[in-house]
């Protein structure tokens, strides 16, 4: 187990990470209290290793260094309940089969274009930022290769290219971005600036509908956008179950989304095709 203490500027937080067969825990909060435990399947014993020490060289890039302890009989507590937790969900009844989708155009502003769960992001849960997007239509073909080059011809260099390739399902999308490396304390803030361009962009090529950001412990205070959006439409709506088992809502934005199965989930080379020449021409 890898346990980290943060104690700059202030701050009064620790961390913890270890692995269990294929399955990444972490424990986090601020010292001396119990915190909280996640968990996260992975394909494999060495991805779940790997993902481990990918998130221990970003913690202590942020200032957190090694604390040395052992496990504590908190942090195996926090273990049994997330497994019970993710035991009960598989155990549960089967999903709704999805209905027919029907066209939603989300409430305007002059400021909000769209509905946005997350805009600014003031804590978040380790590991990628997952994004879902819904579009006011099912964008065809053509329009995806359009969508991938104003996305990817709008992105900063906080953001790092998409991890892995984006999937599909109607009207819905959902792809996951990595933060670049924080030059000073004002990187998230930039990262999630620059995101929002890039959805703005692509709203420019093909009207969307909503956006959800996964895994927001809380929004930045002064985050209007989002404020906004919960004033319209309090939960996300329904989406496609991207990972059959996997626990999306694990912030307050996204805790009574629901997961609809039915629905086909594809990727589409030619759009990755688009993406990643647009990114070389970015260059």
């Amino acid at each position: 187990m890898q346990r980290l203490t943060c104690t700059e500027g202030g701050a009064s937080k620790f961390w913890e990470g270890w692995v269990e067969g294929s399955t990444f825990f972490v424990r986090f909060g601020k010292i001396g209290t119990d915190g909280q435990t996640k968990l996260k399947k992975l394909a494999s014993p060495s991805a779940a290793a790997a993902e481990l020490g990918k998130l221990v060289a970003e913690k202590r890039k942020k200032g957190y260094v090694d604390d040395g302890g052992k496990a504590s009989a908190s942090a195996k507590k926090g273990a049994a309940s997330a497994k019970k937790g993710a035991a009960k969900k598989a155990a549960a009844p089967a999903k709704k089969r999805a209905a027919p989708a029907k066209k939603v155009t989300a409430p305007t502003e002059p400021d909000f274009p769209f509905l946005f769960y997350g805009a600014d992001a003031g804590d978040w849960f380790e590991g990628a930022h997952s994004y879902e997007v819904r579009f006011q239509d099912a964008p065809t073909p053509k329009t995806r290769i359009a969508i991938a080059r104003a996305f990817e011809r709008a992105k900063g260099k906080q953001v790092k290219t998409s991890l892995g390739a984006w999937r599909w399902s109607g009207a819905w999308a959902q792809f996951s971005l990595d933060q670049g490396e924080d030059e000073d304390d004002n990187g998230p803030r930039e990262f999630f600036y620059q995101v929002r361009k890039q959805l703005e962009a692509i709203h420019d090529v093909a009207p969307l509908a909503e956006v959800v950001l996964h895994g927001v412990r809380e929004i930045y205070r002064g985050d209007r956008w989002t404020e906004w959006t919960v004033a319209c439409q309090p939960v996300p709506t329904a989406a496609p179950d991207w990972d059959p088992g996997y626990d999306y809502a694990m912030g307050p934005l996204d805790r009574h989304q629901e997961r609809l199965d039915g629905a086909p989930v594809v990727t589409d080379p030619s759009f990755e095709r688009a993406r990643k020449e647009a990114a070389k021409g970015r260059k």
